[in-house]
């Protein structure tokens, strides 16, 4: 069990994200706050546009863990990067790079990470379509998928 987090992120993260207090009243303040998203991770969560749907509550069980959060600058550290420390129940710690977030140039998405995401955000208003518009436009500019999209996107609900 994690004990507390130690993070060290960009000074320009820090400005962004780091000031927060941990206890967001609003789904776009949680999305800015730093100790609210590496809580959501403790708390075994993905951190994705999901977890910021409207209408949104703050999760108290992440907003407790925020108190073992502290986060600081380092003017090392690149802008997409950060670096954990975390101490374990028994005192020891284990520290972690992130040499570039998620999406970055310096670690793209692959097609399984894009699914993810896209499941998770069109699921919702597709249902069982999700997988078929998905591949039609991963498959998109190959033999037969102008026409495939055009059919998938005539049967999106309008709103």
């Amino acid at each position: 069990a994690v004990r507390s987090i130690k993070a060290r992120v960009s000074p320009l993260a820090m400005q962004i994200t780091g000031g927060a207090d941990g206890k967001p009243a609003t789904s776009l303040a949680a999305k800015f706050d730093l100790r609210y998203c590496i809580a959501l991770g403790l708390e075994g969560r993905n951190v994705s546009a999901t977890d910021f749907i409207e209408p949104w509550r703050p999760d108290p069980a992440v907003v407790a863990r925020t108190a073992d959060i502290a986060a600081a600058a380092d003017p090392r550290i690149g802008v997409a990067a950060a670096e954990i420390d975390a101490e374990l129940a028994d005192g020891t710690t284990e520290s972690f790079r992130i040499a570039a977030s998620k999406g970055h140039p310096g670690n793209p998405m692959d097609w399984d990470d894009m699914w993810q995401k896209f499941e998770a955000l069109v699921t919702p208003t597709l249902g069982s379509k999700t997988r078929e518009l998905f591949e039609t436009v991963r498959m998109f500019g190959k033999g037969g998928t102008r026409e495939s999209l055009s059919r998938a996107l005539r049967t999106l609900p309008a709103n």
